[in-house]
């Protein structure tokens, strides 16, 4: 059998089960899939949020506590699990601190980021993740695409984690235009709207010039776009043939503070 676990980064669970945010995809694969809705991410930050979902502790006991740690060799995965019983296991990331996960746990790099072969450069870039730090949903999912193709025969275990909603949020065009994205700059700086608002901006995004509506509404694209690339990659798996017999379970590592609880557009809170 097939399974597959897909994580939608900062997915927030009233914009993809209700009005707030188109998800055709989304929706046609809940009508026939189990709801859990009594579910919690144990906490706000996305490497330790996936080493509790793949050793199932919580962070007083793996460790991981933000998105710099090392997964520990002592605790075991569910990909190492796999992997003792036969079966063939992969990941494929959207963000450069997950590739950590990957890595060291999983079986080897991902070829997408390119870092530079010497060690201490490869170390700093990875650090300050300034280069080959980001892939959108099309490809990482077209890269997952592949390993199944590869792998027809025999169980798998395949991780598709996608990070376009996540900040900056990433949408083709036709969404932006969908929703509205306010395309022309504000005669204020952001951080300046933000103040007035009484909030707090936990991104840099301080001395953009965007009205307050900018980054929601792009939010609400790019959970819109993501829809669209599941879709695809749901589609691909049934040209295969390989849809009906996989396990396939869609989740988010966390949520997103929109204009709530005196945030903007952030995730730094545990609510």
């Amino acid at each position: 059998m097939l399974a597959i676990l897909i994580t939608l980064d900062c997915a927030r669970e009233d914009h993809v089960t209700g009005p707030r945010a188109l998800t055709p995809c989304l929706d046609a694969f809940r009508a026939e899939a189990v709801t859990f809705s009594d579910a919690h991410a144990h906490t706000n930050t996305t490497l330790p949020s996936h080493v509790t979902m793949m050793t199932g502790m919580l962070m007083p006991e793996h460790g991981v506590l933000d998105n710099h740690c090392v997964p520990s060799d002592s605790h075991l995965l569910l990909t190492e699990i796999l992997s003792g019983m036969g079966v063939s296991c992969a990941g494929f990331v959207g963000i450069q601190f997950l590739e950590k996960l990957y890595a060291s746990k999983i079986g080897g790099p991902d070829p997408f980021y390119d870092l530079p072969s010497n060690r201490l450069g490869s170390k700093l870039v990875r650090r300050l993740g300034v280069r080959g730090t980001r892939r959108g949903a099309g490809p990482t999912a077209e890269k997952a695409l592949g390993w199944i193709r590869a792998t027809q025969e025999g169980e798998g275990f395949c991780w598709l984690h996608l990070f376009d909603t996540h900040m900056d949020y990433l949408a083709a065009e036709k969404w932006r235009r969908h929703y509205g994205v306010p395309e022309k700059a504000s005669e204020r700086p952001l951080d300046q709207t933000l103040q007035d608002q009484g909030l707090v901006s936990y991104h840099p995004v301080r001395g953009e010039r965007r009205p307050l509506e900018f980054y929601p509404r792009l939010y609400r694209a790019a959970i819109s776009y993501t829809d669209e690339v599941l879709g695809r990659f749901f589609g691909a798996l049934k040209a295969m043939g390989r849809y009906d017999e996989a396990l396939i379970v869609v989740t988010a590592d966390h949520g997103e503070n929109l204009l709530e609880h005196g945030a903007y557009c952030s995730h730094p809170l545990l609510f």
